[in-house]
């Protein structure tokens, strides 16, 4: 008979063993499934608020006030008086002495004016949820480019990270580890700031994009041009969830912990669109088209449902003329086109057994603004979803 110790060992080597499923390779750690809760979220808010809120000038602020910088040895040497960026060492000499370092803006980085509560509830309001106990759900590595995967021990952390940590089963990673893992290896793709690739991918991707175009932390001197407007914000997020991204949106809070009333406004304003159409875009999956074929102010999401697959159409500008023109749709005669918002459904056209329907819009001031989505349902090719393909497939759907 077995010892009693012996069999208890065994035992806790095989639930061992069985637990450790993801292995510190990039082929192990490769093939963990995405949990589904991060495609269906679609939309993320980002901040980038640290020290270099207190000069106002961009979270690079160090690098542009130095002289150079050696990556291999990942020391900076530092000019406070000469050298690097004109515009921070101008700024530097008008309000600092020569001696001051970059530490020493942590002192002044208090935060007096922040609110918990006024930043979740502008939050609330461009749709975002909230969570009331935190668990990390997205571990959002960046800083790859500094050194490899091995010298920031990646491998190791990612695979306690989706064996024994907390959150292993819902935790969600992207692609910067290292030199060399970015687009390649991960959780998710982001490969670079603002990725949008404009067409179907065979990996889940995220377009991290920032409202101030100039910048990811806080700038003093952004005017309100720097800053893009709801339109292009709204056809960003066509464009990304389209072909099969998610969209993460940034804002810089301020040294004092104000969010910038120019940011909150374009939150604000998403979250109100999102209010009427956010059925197209939470739950949503790419369809066979992304763009439509005639219409490139059209763009495609669309969703399975057990008797139909629903197909939205994302409207960029508003038929001149009261009629839009859609090229990739196959109606039927049991078709449906509604403007989400609008409660009456629209009439349109269609010629039999062909590709392409002609939609009437109700007066522009009866529903929404900045962007419009119609909702399709019982088309011919509506359940043709858009799966990932090879990227010369991908081309060709694209381009029917």
């Amino acid at each position: 008979m077995m010892p009693s110790h012996l069999r208890i060992f065994l035992l806790s080597c095989i639930l061992c063993t069985a637990h450790a499923k993801y292995k510190p390779t990039w082929e192990s750690i490769d093939s963990r499934p995405l949990p589904s809760w991060f495609d269906e979220s679609k939309i993320g808010i980002f901040l980038h608020w640290g020290v270099y809120s207190v000069p106002g000038l961009g979270e690079w602020f160090l690098e542009r006030w130095t002289i150079k910088k050696s990556w291999k040895s990942f020391e900076v040497t530092h000019s406070y008086v000469t050298g690097g960026d004109q515009e921070a060492v101008d700024y530097m000499k008008r309000n600092y002495p020569p001696d001051f370092t970059y530490d020493d803006f942590a002192s002044e980085f208090k935060a007096d004016l922040f609110s918990a509560r006024e930043w979740a509830n502008i939050f609330l309001k461009s749709g975002a949820k909230l969570v009331s106990t935190y668990q990390p759900e997205i571990i959002w590595s960046d800083g790859d480019w500094e050194a490899n995967a091995t010298y920031f021990s990646s491998l190791s952390f990612l695979s306690w990270l989706y064996n024994e940590s907390p959150v292993r089963e819902t935790v969600v990673t992207n692609d910067r580890w290292g030199q060399g893992t970015s687009c390649k290896h991960g959780g998710y793709y982001s490969c670079q700031d603002r990725y949008n690739p404009g067409i179907l991918q065979p990996h889940k991707w995220e377009n991290a994009m920032t409202l101030d175009k100039g910048s990811w932390g806080f700038r003093r001197n952004a005017s309100y041009r720097d800053y893009i407007n709801i339109e292009t914000l709204l056809k960003t997020l066509a464009e990304t969830l389209s072909c099969g991204g998610n969209l993460l949106v940034n804002i810089g809070p301020t040294s004092y912990g104000k969010i910038p009333p120019i940011g909150e406004e374009k939150l604000e304003q998403m979250g109100e669109w999102l209010k009427i159409n956010g059925e197209g875009v939470y739950g949503s999956s790419p369809w066979i088209y992304q763009n439509d074929t005639t219409n490139s102010d059209v763009w495609y999401t669309m969703k399975k449902e057990a008797n139909d697959c629903p197909v939205y159409a994302y409207i960029l500008k508003w038929p001149q003329d009261g009629i839009i023109s859609l090229g990739s749709p196959f109606a039927t005669n049991e078709t449906t086109v509604q403007l989400l918002g609008f409660e009456e459904e629209l009439k349109f056209d269609f010629s039999a057994g062909k590709q392409g329907i002609y939609v009437a819009f109700p007066n522009i001031g009866s529903v929404g603004k900045w962007a419009w989505m119609l909702k399709l349902t019982h088309l011919q090719n509506g359940c043709h979803s858009g799966e990932p393909l090879s990227s010369e497939h991908q081309v060709v759907v694209h381009l029917i």
